[in-house]
């Protein structure tokens, strides 16, 4: 409650599917920000591996969100 700049993380929904050896999988992060900001960021993966299949997901959704203008501005400034 005392932190200086706070992002909150959830997940909205995670999926992951199996078909012809291969993992596929979504992940779909919602971010709030201290001031107010809401968005959400959809990414999927694939794999061979359960996971790196999820893993993937994760790191792209993350990956999107610390790309965002607004999330840099916000943490940044």
């Amino acid at each position: 409650d005392d932190a200086f700049k706070t992002l909150k993380l959830e997940v909205v929904d995670a999926n992951i599917t199996y078909e012809f050896y291969v993992y596929y999988s979504l992940i779909e992060l919602k971010v709030e920000t201290g001031n107010g900001y809401i968005r959400n960021y959809i990414a999927t993966n694939k794999s061979g591996l359960f996971d790196r299949s999820i893993d993937g997901a994760i790191t792209w959704s993350v990956t999107a969100m610390l790309n965002d203008d607004k999330i840099i501005d916000y943490i940044t400034k």
